[in-house]
């Protein structure tokens, strides 16, 4: 390949890489693709700040003498037994912080949901993914995930 970049050099380079018989192309993805994947990608990162939530949750608790229990289903029952707690040693200020952390998480929860709710959609309308859906394992995320991924294949 020749050392200095210009217009006509890149135009060489890329008809000479076209021609070769192992050179690999890639389809261009489809909006609804695009669209589809973004879903599954902020998904990923709500289900992760969630994680994250709640761990901090727990370890501030913990600071204070007031450990829950491992779990998001038991975490969110206990959690607000230990803020209304004045037996225990929270501060007011992290008794506060706390509880706004978990005003943040049912926003987050509630809109996972939504984002997980138009996947569910999208499984729904498309033929492909119900045929995937067939295959013992697969749901509406898994097939959505591969639909966003490779298309419908055709």
């Amino acid at each position: 390949m020749k050392s200095n970049k210009n217009d006509i050099i890149d135009a060489e380079a890329i008809a000479e890489a076209a021609t070769r018989p192992i050179m690999r192309f890639v389809a261009v993805k489809e909006e609804d693709q695009v669209d589809l994947q973004a879903l599954h990608r902020i998904r990923e990162q709500m289900v992760g700040s969630r994680t994250r939530l709640i761990n901090q949750m727990r370890a501030f608790c913990v600071e204070y003498g007031v450990p829950l229990r491992q779990g998001a289903g038991i975490f969110k029952l206990e959690l607000p037994r230990a803020l209304n707690d004045e037996g225990n040693d929270l501060s007011p200020v992290m008794r506060r912080l706390v509880g706004d952390l978990f005003a943040d998480l049912r926003r987050l929860e509630e809109r996972t949901r939504e984002v997980t709710q138009e996947i569910e959609a999208v499984a729904d309308r498309e033929d492909v993914t119900r045929r995937l859906m067939t295959i013992p394992g697969i749901g509406a995320l898994g097939s959505t995930a591969v639909l966003a991924a490779i298309g419908d294949g055709l």
